[in-house]
């Protein structure tokens, strides 16, 4: 098994909102936020510390697994004044390929040696 410390490469995603949009549809920047970390890493509620830890544990809500992700961006639904807005006439998704950061690290590997045996035939 190979670990580092590094980040594995992957997509990063930056969500921006459009806050004059947002304040002409009278949308409360600070639920557009909520809304979205239900549906990425959770919503944090609070933290509970059972009586036989010294550990507190976070009280997280998010929605579904199936249901986290960024397509899911575009069917969630703010309420605005007395109506509801959709989250994608205000929020805009792009995207970058994140890399490995360039370092010289030496790994040490580890030599391994495979051998065929060949039963005898009884």
């Amino acid at each position: 098994m190979l670990m580092t410390p590094c980040p594995p490469p992957g997509i990063e995603w930056q969500l921006s909102v459009d806050r004059s949009e947002a304040a002409k549809y009278g949308v409360d920047i600070t639920l557009v936020g909520e809304s979205i970390r239900l549906i990425t890493n959770g919503l944090r509620l609070g933290n509970y510390r059972p009586d036989d830890s010294e550990d507190e544990i976070d009280i997280v809500v998010r929605y579904p697994a199936e249901y986290r992700t960024v397509r899911q961006l575009g069917t969630i639904f703010v309420l605005k004044r007395s109506k509801a807005l959709s989250l994608s006439a205000i929020l805009y998704a792009a995207t970058r390929f994140r890399r490995l950061p360039k370092s010289n690290v030496r790994i040490p590997a580890v030599q391994s040696l495979s051998q065929r045996v060949l039963c005898p035939a009884s």
